[in-house]
C-alpha cells in the first residue's frame, strides 16, 4: 500500500492540476496558437520522460538520493516561480458575472454532439488501449523473458515514439474531427500489430509506432476539445476529459490483466487493441448518424 501512495497522490494532484493548466495555457496562448502550445506541451512532458530518468540514475549513481531529492525540490521551485510570474492573465468573458457549473458544461456536450463523441473516443481508448505500463511490462518478462534493462529500452522505445508524435503535433495550426477518429483508428491498427509481433526486436521496433499514434490521438482530441468549447466553458470541459483520461485506467488495466493471466500476455495488446477498435467504429457510425441527421434539418 505505502508503494502505491505516490501514484495515488500523482493522480489525485493531477486531477486538479491538468484541467487548471489546459484552461490556463488556452487564456495565455490565444487561440491561434492553441494547437501548438497543446503539441509543445506534449513535447515537454514526453522530453521529460526520456531524459530525466536517465538523469536520476546518473546522479543516484554518483551522488545519492539525497542530492536527486534536492535537484527535484529545485526544479519546482523553479516551476512555482514562473507561475508565480505571471500577472496578466486574459480572462474569458463571463457576462452572467457568474461561474458555470458542471450541469451547464453537460448541457454543452448534449447539444455539442461532436464534442461527446470526442469525450466518449477518448474514455474508450484509455480504457483499452492505453495500457502499456502494464501490457510492455508483461509482454518483456513474460512473453520475452527480459529483465529490467530490457523493459527500460522498451518503455524508452514507447517514449520516443510519442515524442515525434508531439513534434508533429506542435506543427499544426488547425485540428479537424477527422484527425481525431483516424488517429485513434491508427492507434488501435498499432496496438494490435504490436501485440502480434514474434520477438523482441520487432516488438521493440513496433513500439515507437503505438506511442506515436498514441500522442497523435491525445494531442488531437486536447486540441479539439479547447478550440472548439466556448471559453467559459473550456475549464468544465477539460475537468471531463481529465475525469474520462484518468478513469480508463483502473476500469481497463485490471480487465486487461486478468486476461493477460488466463491466455497470456499478447492478449493484453491484441485485445486491448481490438476493443479500442470496436469502440472507434461505433462512434465514428454515430458521427455520421448525427451528422446525417444535422444535414436533413439543414
Amino acid at each position: 500500500m505505502c508503494r502505491d501512495l505516490p501514484d495515488q497522490v500523482h493522480q489525485h494532484v493531477a486531477a486538479l492540476e491538468q484541467p487548471a493548466r489546459q484552461a490556463l495555457v488556452a487564456d495565455l496562448v490565444g487561440p491561434d496558437s492553441l494547437v501548438n502550445a497543446v503539441g509543445l506541451n506534449s513535447v515537454a512532458f514526453n522530453l521529460a520522460r526520456i531524459t530525466g530518468p536517465a538523469l536520476a540514475g546518473l546522479l543516484l549513481a554518483g551522488a545519492g538520493a539525497p542530492v536527486v531529492f534536492g535537484v527535484i525540490a529545485a526544479l519546482f521551485a523553479v516551476a512555482c516561480g514562473a507561475l508565480a510570474s505571471l500577472r496578466h492573465i486574459p480572462s474569458p468573458p463571463d457576462p452572467a458575472g457568474s461561474r458555470p457549473t458542471l450541469r451547464e458544461a453537460l448541457t454543452v456536450v448534449r447539444e455539442r454532439r461532436d464534442l461527446g463523441l470526442v469525450l466518449a473516443l477518448v474514455f474508450v481508448v484509455a480504457t483499452f488501449g492505453l495500457n502499456y505500463q502494464l501490457t510492455t511490462g508483461l509482454m518483456s518478462t513474460v512473453e520475452f523473458g527480459g529483465g529490467p534493462a530490457a523493459l527500460g529500452i522498451l518503455s524508452t522505445s514507447l517514449a520516443l515514439g510519442a515524442l515525434v508524435g508531439s513534434l508533429l503535433a506542435a506543427r499544426r495550426v488547425a485540428v479537424p474531427l477527422r484527425l481525431v477518429f483516424v488517429a485513434a483508428l491508427a492507434f488501435s491498427a498499432a496496438t494490435i500489430v504490436a501485440g502480434l509481433m514474434p520477438t523482441w526486436p520487432t516488438f521493440a521496433l513496433a513500439l515507437p509506432v503505438a506511442g506515436l499514434c498514441a500522442m497523435t490521438f491525445t494531442t488531437s482530441a486536447q486540441s479539439y476539445l479547447q478550440v472548439n468549447t466556448p471559453a467559459d466553458m473550456r475549464g468544465r470541459l477539460m475537468g471531463l476529459y481529465t475525469m474520462l483520461f484518468f478513469a480508463g485506467t483502473p476500469l481497463g488495466a485490471p480487465l486487461i490483466g486478468l486476461l493477460s493471466d488466463a491466455l497470456g500476455p499478447r492478449i493484453g495488446l491484441v485485445g486491448g487493441g481490438a476493443a479500442t477498435l470496436v469502440g472507434v467504429l461505433v462512434l465514428m457510425a454515430l458521427l455520421r448518424r448525427w451528422r446525417a441527421q444535422t444535414e436533413d434539418s439543414a
